[in-house]
C-alpha cells in the first residue's frame, strides 16, 4: 500500500457532508409532506399513506440507507471537527496577513 494521502480527505469529508446532508433533508421534507395530509379533514388519505408505507418492501431498504446516511453524516462531521482543532493547535502563531 502506498504511503500516499489517507482515502478520507477533508474534500471527500466534505462532500460526504454535503451529500449525506442533502439525503436527510431530502427524508425531512418527505416526512413533512406526509404529516401535513393530517390537517386534511378526511383522514383516509394519510391512512392511505400508512397502510402503502407498510406494504412496500423497498421502505425497509430506505430506513437501512436512511440509517447508514445519518452514521455516515455523523462520522464525517466527528472527523472534520477533530482535524479541524488538530490543525488549529498545530499553528503556534497566526498567520500573516496578505499585502493588499
Amino acid at each position: 500500500m502506498s504511503k500516499g494521502l489517507p482515502y478520507w480527505t477533508t474534500l471527500r469529508l466534505r462532500k460526504l457532508e454535503a451529500t449525506s446532508g442533502v439525503v436527510l433533508l431530502a427524508f425531512v421534507v418527505e416526512h413533512a409532506c406526509a404529516n401535513a395530509l393530517l390537517v386534511l379533514p378526511d383522514a383516509t388519505w394519510f391512512d392511505a399513506y400508512v397502510a402503502s408505507m407498510a406494504r412496500w418492501w423497498a421502505i425497509r431498504v430506505a430506513e437501512v440507507l436512511l440509517a447508514a446516511t445519518f452514521c455516515a453524516h455523523v462520522a464525517g462531521g466527528w472527523t472534520l471537527r477533530r482535524r479541524t482543532k488538530a490543525n488549529l493547535a498545530k499553528r503556534s502563531a497566526p498567520l500573516p496577513k496578505p499585502p493588499m
